[in-house]
């Protein structure tokens, strides 16, 4: 368990034979007192080539594929180098590393 605020923990949890790591958030009630708007995300990194690629889901469905500062349906404009590559993620992410299979 990680105690990171009285509003905010985390459990990891790995299994053996599944390569896969479970991440349970709880958030909440998020302090507002201090007048201050708060966004919660979580920062992971690895040594992983995954070719700036990973996979979301959407809405708990279909995966959806994203790289990084790249949008398939529109030339991309990086104005937000930082929130401009955050993505809502409902139950899953993963990325993979092709020559790590």
């Amino acid at each position: 368990h990680q105690y990171f605020a009285s509003w905010l923990t985390q459990v990891v949890r790995l299994y053996k034979r599944i390569p896969a790591i479970e991440l349970e958030f709880t958030v909440g009630p998020i302090p507002i007192r201090d007048g201050l708007g708060k966004e919660i995300i979580s920062r992971f990194n690895t040594d992983l080539s995954s070719d700036s690629t990973w996979y979301t889901d959407a809405n708990g469905r279909d995966m959806q594929k994203r790289k990084l500062n790249y949008r398939p349906t529109w030339k991309y404009n990086n104005t937000a180098p930082v929130a401009g590559n955050y993505y809502p993620v409902n139950s899953r992410i993963y990325i993979r590393d092709e020559s790590k299979k």
